[in-house]
């Protein structure tokens, strides 16, 4: 019997907290919050993913000195040292397997228990499990990008066009609010696609309704710079230019400030704007010319419909 277990989560920990005064442990050069990993048998550090910075795992709070450090959140690798202990079963680590021919063999040789963090991976034969598990599914909704939906519902979409009709697919979540996936549970597989058909088309209506890409083009301008005021001046700057020259601009939609959902990252701070306009905007090319002149002079990046808005 082969089971899959998808978990997006890395690490032993996604956080690491003083359970005193509750401060979190984040990167010096992020906003970033830490990941434990297991270094060795009995050593333990915490890992940044943005720019891959390595810290020892804490004794003592850096605030209060208090020594009751706490990781929470369990990641793959907790999950697969749980299974191994718990269920005294063989684990299989399909997301740590580098090509196509090793995860097939890992599958025809192995039964057992096998872990993956990725929601779709085209090297895995799906049809080979009995079962695919999704631990705490409600992470992969996530996060706010208006993206995320259709591309969950494109993924599991392969995932249920591969799967033997007597796979059983659990959609593992503890938030009773997240119903997307308490309404999966359950169904046959002809009902799951039929079901994603009709999410999509509502997706659809809201990305019209709220204008989104693919009912506008959305340009996505950031800053990166050295000091969070730097950031916040230039993006305000590049606004208020903008805003000034609106009549020119007819039928652009120019939003508001927001920082960066990862206000740090690498050292740098970020802040964006995004700008809406027509598909077949008459005035484009005049359009572009100032973009692109307004981005030279700021130092800005800028991106077209991108794929993240955060």
């Amino acid at each position: 019997m082969k089971i899959l277990l998808v978990h997006p989560r890395k690490g032993l920990f996604s956080m690491t907290v003083c359970s005193y005064c509750n401060h979190q442990f984040e990167c010096q050069n992020c906003d970033a919050k830490l990941t434990t990993y297991r270094s060795g048998e009995n050593y333990l550090e915490l890992v940044c993913h943005q720019c891959q910075s390595y810290y020892n795992y804490p004794n003592i709070c850096p605030v209060c000195h208090n020594s009751n450090i706490v990781s929470m959140f369990g990641g793959i690798d907790d999950l697969a040292e749980t299974v191994e202990k718990e269920l005294n079963q063989n684990v299989i680590r399909l997301d740590k397997l580098t090509s196509q021919n090793l995860i097939n063999k890992a599958i025809t040789d192995e039964d057992g228990t096998f872990l993956t963090t990725r929601v779709f991976d085209p090297a895995i034969d799906y049809k080979a499990f009995s079962k695919i598990i999704f631990i705490q599914a409600e992470n992969l909704l996530a996060s706010p990008d208006y993206l995320v939906f259709e591309e969950l519902i494109k993924n599991l979409t392969e995932i249920f066009l591969q799967i033997n009709p007597e796979t059983e697919i659990i959609f593992d979540s503890n938030n009773s609010n997240q119903v997307f996936f308490s309404q999966l549970n359950g169904l046959s597989k002809d009902k799951i696609l039929t079901w994603f058909e009709t999410q999509l088309q509502q997706e659809l209506l809201n990305r019209q309704k709220y204008r989104f890409p693919p009912f506008v083009n959305l340009l996505l301008i950031t800053t990166q710079e050295k000091t969070k005021q730097n950031s916040l001046d230039k993006i305000k700057s590049a606004r208020d230019y903008f805003l000034k020259i609106k009549n020119e601009l007819s039928e652009v939609t120019i939003g508001n400030v927001y920082p960066a959902r990862m206000l740090k990252r690498k050292g740098y701070f970020s802040h964006h704007i995004q700008l809406k306009y027509p598909k077949n905007y008459t005035n484009y090319f005049e359009f572009q010319k100032t973009v692109l002149g307004l981005a030279q002079l700021y130092h800005l990046q800028v991106r077209l419909n991108p794929r993240h808005t955060f």
